[in-house]
């Protein structure tokens, strides 16, 4: 029934009877001979005091609240399909198993409001204020939460695919195991938001704030996280792979085991990040800030780190066969017991890098800089060492050095220990 069906008597006979504070409304309604199940459908109560009231079950499907107070109302069960309820106050209304299908929420105040298992498909709330509301098992499918205020709201296992949610306030908003599959996350604040075990594959993330947040275990697989800032972020066992990271800040990550194998990394900045027991093989890393990075055991086979920045990084026990690190900076980098096989290091600094029993059988070392590198019982077969320099680099029971080459070594300033008469010298 529309206002015009209305005669102005029954319009004021249900106004006055919304404006009394009772928690038996239905009863109340009763009496004065209304219906909740008809009588309150596509009527105007814009602007209307309802805060409080008990319209659990209540059918307001079309009506319009705009601006109406429904503050800790009990709206649970209650329809409010197509409903205009732009700019209204719902703060820590009870909305569980309420359908809002289609409703306009623009700009509304549901802020601690209790939406469990309510039904918001295709509902606009783009600008509403959301925090700290709880949308366990809400259906948000094709709604507009654009430029909406989710900070701290519970969001688990809620599927978001589709969802525009461009510009929204995400901090500490728990979304984990969350589908957000093709959501538009444009602009997004995620900043310390839980997404751990959240499906966001595929899903264009660029620029985007995900400054301490728990992706764990999440699904980022060919995602586009171009220029997107992960610092101090949890990426555990994450999956990236192919994922374009081009660019992307990670300072202080943890991304231990996870899998970034194909993904674009190409000018990302990892300086501290934690990546042992990675899997990056065959990732771009060319000219990547990986600077003091713990990499102990990752997985670099094939990898490109060309011109990337590994200084006082720890690659200890990693695996870097086939490698690509041709005018890579090492200093001081751990690389005791990596596997360098067929690696390309020509022009690398190595400077002070520790080679320890690393295995550098057909590596390409052609104009490496080796100056006070460690590389006792580094397995050098085949190794080319053609133009490097070796000034004070420690040499000893090393498999693949003739005594020519130990003596090629000495000339060249190295030190050669345990070399059968070869000339010894003493590091300063």
């Amino acid at each position: 029934m529309t206002d015009e069906e209305f005669g102005p008597d029954v319009q004021d006979l249900i106004r006055q009877i919304m404006g009394v504070r009772t928690e038996d409304f239905p009863k109340l309604a009763k009496i004065a001979g209304l219906s909740l199940a008809k009588d309150f459908v596509g009527i105007k109560l814009s602007g209307e005091d309802l805060g409080g009231d008990n319209l659990s079950g209540a059918n307001l499907s079309g009506t319009d609240l705009s601006v109406a107070n429904l503050s800790h109302t009990n709206l649970s069960l209650a329809d409010l399909s197509d409903a205009n309820l732009s700019g209204a106050n719902l703060s820590s209304a009870n909305l569980s198993l309420a359908n809002l299908s289609g409703a306009d929420l623009s700009g509304a105040d549901l802020s601690g409001a209790d939406l469990i298992s309510a039904n918001l498909s295709g509902a606009n709330l783009s600008g509403a204020n959301l925090n700290g509301a709880d949308l366990i098992s809400v259906n948000l499918s094709g709604a507009n939460l654009s430029g909406a205020n989710l900070s701290e709201a519970d969001l688990i296992s809620v599927n978001l695919s589709g969802v525009n949610l461009s510009g929204a306030n995400l901090s500490s908003t728990n979304l984990s195991n969350a589908n957000l599959s093709s959501t538009n996350l444009r602009g997004t604040n995620l900043n310390k938001a839980n997404l751990s075990g959240a499906n966001l594959g595929g899903t264009d993330l660029s620029g985007n704030n995900f400054h301490h947040a728990n992706l764990s275990g999440a699904n980022l697989s060919l995602a586009n996280l171009n220029g997107s800032n992960f610092s101090l972020a949890d990426l555990s066992r994450t999956d990236l792979s192919l994922a374009n990271l081009n660019g992307a800040t990670l300072i202080s990550a943890n991304l231990s085991r996870a899998d970034l194998s194909g993904a674009n990394l190409i000018g990302a900045d990892l300086n501290g990040a934690d990546l042992s027991a990675a899997n990056l093989i065959s990732a771009n890393l060319i000219s990547t800030n990986l600077s003091g990075a713990d990499l102990i055991g990752a997985n670099l086979g094939g990898t490109n780190l060309s011109r990337a920045n590994l200084s006082d990084a720890n690659l200890s026990n990693a695996h870097l066969i086939s490698a690509n690190l041709c005018g890579a900076n090492l200093n001081c980098a751990n690389l005791s017991r990596t596997n360098l096989g067929s690696a390309n290091l020509g022009r690398a600094n190595l400077t002070r890098a520790n080679l320890g029993t690393a295995n550098l059988q057909n590596t390409d070392l052609k104009d490496a800089d080796l100056s006070r590198a460690n590389l006792l019982g580094a397995n050098l077969k085949d190794c080319d060492q053609r133009g490097a320099i070796v000034e004070k680099a420690l040499f000893g029971y090393n498999s693949g050095l003739s005594k020519e080459m130990k003596l090629n070594l000495s000339q060249r300033g190295a030190i050669v220990e345990n070399s059968g008469g070869v000339r010894l010298r003493e590091a300063e």
